[in-house]
């Protein structure tokens, strides 16, 4: 369970830049970081499936505490921004994808990250920003 980063160089222009993820990157429970790959959420997604897989996307959330007290200033009962964490969320999107079958989201939602939930063979997963 790690979370796999592959950097893409910040010299392509935004809208040029993609990422592959395979196999020989990650396993079964590991999370791509898509948002952290690419600088930005990937708008489109494809997923050539090898063996069948499932895989959730977009499962880390970040939240905030609130700040205390009740001074009634301007802080006073906002979000913390400063003291941050990120959590996992087990309820998000899933998708099942056969062997020998291509996914694709063609843009319906952006992509942050992607969980490997099951895998059971190569996988090949192109994301474009």
């Amino acid at each position: 369970m790690a979370d796999i980063t592959k950097k893409v160089d910040r010299g392509v222009p935004p809208t040029e830049r993609m990422v592959s993820f395979t196999d020989a990157d990650a396993g079964a429970g590991d999370v791509l970081m898509v948002y952290e790959s690419l600088g930005g959420p990937a708008a489109s997604i494809t997923i050539e499936a090898g063996g069948a897989m499932t895989v959730r996307f977009n499962v880390y959330r970040e939240v905030y505490p609130r700040r205390p007290g009740n001074d009634f200033m301007y802080s006073s009962g906002h979000d913390n921004i400063s003291l941050g964490e990120r959590i996992k969320d087990n309820a998000a999107h899933l998708v099942s994808v056969g062997a020998g079958e291509t996914w694709s989201n063609d843009g319906e939602f952006p992509v942050k990250d992607i969980e490997l939930d099951t895998v059971s063979g190569t996988f090949d997963i192109l994301c474009t920003k």
